[in-house]
């Protein structure tokens, strides 16, 4: 595929044409600086010691792994995502840029962070947007609701996002069991379909295995 863009903050990032794309990002206020110092010195080593075309796929695996233990352990000190008058806008929010931005195959809402996955597709002038550009203008809207809801003002969401390239099927579905079973793993409940913040599109889950079938 043709790539679109490969780019770093402490997280690498990468998005090819027609890419399936799991996305996490996470409240502000959630995770200990010292573990965002440590994802930062993580990713440097790695482009000092590798080359631009080594796999990151290690890098990527090692780094979410550590970004998602600490999330489990910190929530933001005056509300959570999951509030359901948040969670109403977060939902309203993802769901207003599928098709027009996105495809929406799943998503979760958790108490202080996202999980989404998402495959970009051309706007009217036939250009798919970037990652990047997609998430900031979800973070950008999503921040301003949120805050006139609760009448305040002030960061919303962390600087960053984790996200990773759909390689295969077997990825595939075990990125969205991952997703799906999120509040399942968090004790939240026993089973999924019982979590009221958790999506997924059938309708597309079915013609990626077909597709790839």
């Amino acid at each position: 595929m043709k790539p679109i863009v490969d780019y770093k903050r402490f997280l690498p990032h990468k998005q090819e044409e027609n890419s399936i794309i799991s996305v996490t990002w996470r409240q502000n206020l959630t995770i200990p600086q010292s573990v965002l110092d440590l994802l930062q010195e993580q990713s440097d080593i790695w482009h000092q010691t590798h080359s631009p075309q080594e796999d990151k796929r290690y890098l990527h695996e090692q780094q979410f792994e550590l970004f998602d233990t600490e999330l489990a352990k910190y929530n933001h000190p005056d509300y959570q995502l999951s509030d359901p008058e948040i969670a109403f806008i977060i939902k309203g929010t993802l769901h207003f840029y599928d098709n027009k931005k996105y495809r929406l195959h799943a998503y979760c809402i958790m108490s202080n962070h996202i999980h989404a996955l998402i495959q970009p597709i051309p706007g009217n002038e036939g250009i798919i947007p970037r990652l990047q550009d997609i998430v900031r203008g979800i973070k950008t809207y999503t921040a301003k609701k949120i805050n006139e809801k609760r009448g305040k003002s002030g960061s919303v969401w962390g600087k960053n996002f984790y996200d990773s390239l759909i390689r295969d099927d077997d990825h595939y579905y075990n990125v969205l069991n991952y997703i799906l079973n999120n509040p399942v793993k968090a004790g939240i409940v026993d089973k999924w379909q019982d979590y009221k913040y958790v999506y997924w599109n059938s309708i597309l889950v079915d013609r990626n295995d077909s597709n790839n079938g």
